[in-house]
């Protein structure tokens, strides 16, 4: 999480609800939960993208997204399922190959 955080976000983590850079506060007991003051609305990196409310591991999303991007000729959703060790019918398999 924090590599997607550092890709995402840059180190500050931006609210995406309202796009506010500061006063936003992380709990200890919580690691990579926000909650921005300013818009009081909590929030994650995944927070606004596909990984959204998923219960896929974002391990998984961030290998399928990597397979995705770097294929030659696309990815099969049978491939995908096979690389990720997943059903065919996954939420993840069926989002990464239906754009």
């Amino acid at each position: 999480m924090k590599w997607l955080e550092d890709a995402r976000c840059g180190g500050q983590p931006v609210c995406p609800h309202c796009g506010g850079m500061d006063n936003s506060t992380c709990p200890r007991s919580k690691p990579f939960h926000y909650w921005h003051k300013d818009c009081r609305k909590h929030f994650t990196v995944k927070t606004g993208t596909i990984m959204h409310s998923s219960k896929t591991p974002t391990l998984n999303w961030v290998i399928a997204i990597h397979l995705v991007l770097t294929a030659r000729k696309g990815v099969s959703s049978m491939q995908l399922s096979k690389e990720l060790g997943v059903q065919q019918k996954n939420g993840l398999v069926h989002a990464a190959t239906h754009p």
